[in-house]
């Protein structure tokens, strides 16, 4: 059975990241777009982004995932420690403004401990945000294997030592090695997800 997931939605043109825009003085936007719920894991995502704040890293946060009235608690921390970062915090539900958001993004990090299909990865990249996941779930299989060495991690310490490097970078934004698609489809077809961007 061969099931196509299509991004429709997701925009043409160059992407609206203040560094891919030329404009050296915004730090890199870090995005979650996932559910508000344990299985993503976002204890260990917000407790990277704590500990880049303390060792002095400049980044912007946008948090546009959908959230329920009963989510994990370390939402409401990082809404009070990363106060300072925060550019959008809570759920996008109008998908223009979403899609906006997904270009503005330079980062999109997952910490997922369960994902089927890995969608709002795929939303991101194709609108130019560089994907930085846990080598599990289906992403090795969304990757393409060319480039599971510059997207995927091992463990906590990798993840954070990665995102510090792409965040402290020089030159101007860590370009997704996917920007600028418009549209992106996930074939599923026997229990494997096929990537392709056209």
């Amino acid at each position: 059975m061969r099931q196509a997931i299509e991004a429709s939605g997701l925009p043409d043109g160059p992407a609206e990241s203040a560094q891919a825009a030329g404009t050296p003085a915004a730090p890199p936007m870090v995005l979650w777009n996932h559910r508000w719920e344990h299985d993503k894991n976002p204890e260990e995502f917000f407790r990277v982004l704590f500990s880049l704040q303390e060792g002095g890293l400049a980044f912007r946060l946008a948090v546009v995932g959908e959230q329920f009235s009963r989510y994990p608690r370390i939402f409401d921390e990082a809404r009070d420690k990363l106060a300072e970062e925060i550019v959008q915090f809570g759920y996008v539900e109008d998908r223009a403004a979403y899609y906006r958001w997904l270009r503005q993004a330079d980062i999109v990090v997952s910490t997922a401990n369960q994902e089927n299909f890995g969608l709002s990865i795929a939303e991101a990249a194709a609108a130019g945000a560089y994907p930085l996941l846990p080598q599990r779930l289906s992403y090795p299989e969304l990757i393409p294997p060319e480039y599971h060495g510059a997207c995927l991690y091992d463990d906590n310490n990798e993840l954070e030592n990665r995102l510090a490097e792409l965040i402290s970078r020089s030159f101007t934004a860590p370009q997704g090695p996917f920007r600028g698609y418009a549209h992106l489809q996930l074939a599923v077809s026997d229990r494997k997800i096929r990537y392709s961007v056209f």
